[in-house]
């Protein structure tokens, strides 16, 4: 028996065993083997050094491997596609960008693909000088040769409106209702049209081809049809008002759209003058503003726990207005972060203003405000809500900044020179550490900042 190591430096040489045999994958001896063998080996390949796993009798037929022997077919593809993209029997001026490396680098990303489906970079035969991107199966078959702006301009081109035939289009619509006053360049490039009637003094407008060709008519006109169709009658307005408890103060007549502030006097609140809704606010029983703050007060406020929270936290639900004006006033974000806010800071303490209100009303503070009656509820609200109109607007902050202030200042008799130590204190970089722990970025409102240095004294209670 003739052995395969043996035969193997008879047809190689005598370097087989150095250059071929992998010694460290290998746990059998070569000349242990037959020549026709089918144990596996590993043999280590001349053409990219890589080791790979065949048969003693595969082997004498075949000395690379199967990567080595792709590639080599991959690569004989890639020279028959660049001579045909190259040729000029194709009809274009295209050329191949992508070179031989490239294409190995696509043969290793596009591993047991087709050639035709590697996406190739191709120069324009038509601009000669923009690259597009595409595979040869659709360059050949879908006639895929050109970059996209070439593309486009060549089907806009082909499929593009004329005038007249426009014109003739819009006749056979409307016949002479409408009248084309500029010249058609294109579906997307507006158009003058002037509609023929004296019903709305024969209008013209810019509009869109294609928006008129789908039904867009003179704007004037429908707007006057569709305003007759669905224009509720003034008289159904009115009684709508009374029946709401409102005494309204217009005509019938006086009445357009849902959208128009109607003026009414409310019933329960005449001292208050007169107030004004839309129907739509109207049929969202939304009316006098009086009569909704006494919906949300004392035992209906939503807050309402059977009289036992604290004055503090039944207080605090009747501003929303002002929170709202605060939101406002800092642009909805964190002034010091720039980001969502979750908290708005009072720059005079709630509890200071909690005392003025109790001072204002002759009222003494109660663990539980069950133990105030409605009347004095109500009081207590009006005041509150007249203090924070006067006073400062609050200040948003994101949760982990209003964490700090008050664990630097405490909770309770905070004031506005504090708050601008504490801004102070930021600028200087002091808490620098608290902020790179909480993955904190800065982004400090200096306008609004240099705003609350300025305040007028005057405002602040």
């Amino acid at each position: 028996m003739i052995s395969f190591a043996s035969y193997q430096i008879d047809i190689i040489g005598d370097n087989f065993l150095e250059e071929y045999w992998d010694h460290n994958k290998n746990n059998i001896n070569p000349f242990n083997l037959s020549k026709k063998s089918n144990n596996k080996i590993f043999i280590k390949c001349q053409n990219c050094n890589e080791s790979y796993i065949t048969t003693c009798h595969n082997f004498n037929s075949k000395r690379i491997c199967n990567n080595c022997v792709s590639k080599e077919k991959y690569l004989s593809s890639f020279y028959k596609i660049k001579e045909y993209i190259n040729s000029e029997n194709t009809g274009n001026n295209c050329v191949l960008i992508t070179n031989e490396q490239d294409f190995i680098k696509l043969i290793d990303i596009n591993k047991g693909e087709k050639s035709n489906i590697f996406k190739l970079k191709i120069k324009c035969g038509i601009c000669l000088n923009k690259i597009f991107i595409t595979d040869f199966r659709s360059f050949k078959f879908q006639n895929k040769k050109q970059c996209n702006l070439c593309s486009c301009t060549a089907t806009h081109d082909n499929q593009k409106k004329k005038h007249d035939e426009f014109e003739k289009e819009v006749y056979n619509i409307v016949g002479n209702e409408y009248l084309i006053i500029s010249k058609y360049s294109g579906a997307k490039e507006n158009i003058i049209l002037k509609h023929n009637t004296d019903k709305c003094n024969y209008y013209e407008w810019n509009t869109n081809p294609n928006s008129f060709l789908n039904g867009t008519r003179c704007p004037i006109c429908q707007l006057a049809n569709s305003g007759e169709l669905y224009r509720l009658d003034g008289n159904i307005i009115i009684k709508d008002f009374i029946s709401k408890g409102l005494i309204p103060k217009f005509e019938s007549k006086y009445y357009i759209n849902n959208r128009q502030k109607l003026p009414f006097i409310c019933n329960n609140h005449k001292d208050k003058g007169i107030q004004y809704v839309t129907y739509s606010d109207l049929n969202k029983n939304c009316g006098c503003k009086f009569c909704s703050i006494e919906k949300r007060s004392g035992e209906f406020c939503y807050r309402w726990n059977g009289g036992v929270s604290s004055l503090n936290k039944h207080l605090r639900a009747c501003i929303l207005d002002w929170k709202k004006r605060s939101m406002k006033k800092c642009n909805y974000k964190c002034i010091i972060t720039g980001e969502r806010f979750t908290n708005i800071h009072h720059l005079i303490g709630f509890d200071y203003i909690r005392d003025e209100v109790l001072k204002e009303s002759n009222l003494d503070l109660r663990d539980e405000i069950n133990k105030y009656n409605n009347n004095e509820l109500k009081l207590l609200e009006d005041i509150c809500i007249k203090l924070h109109e006067e006073t400062l607007f609050g200040i948003c902050l994101c949760k982990e900044i209003h964490k700090l202030f008050h664990d630097n200042y405490g909770y309770g008799n905070n004031s506005v020179r504090q708050f601008i130590e504490f801004i102070i204190k930021i600028s200087d970089n002091e808490f620098k550490d608290y902020f790179i722990n909480n993955n904190i970025n800065l982004n400090i409102n200096y306008e609004l900042f240099k705003e609350i240095i300025t305040l007028d004294k005057r405002k602040i209670i």
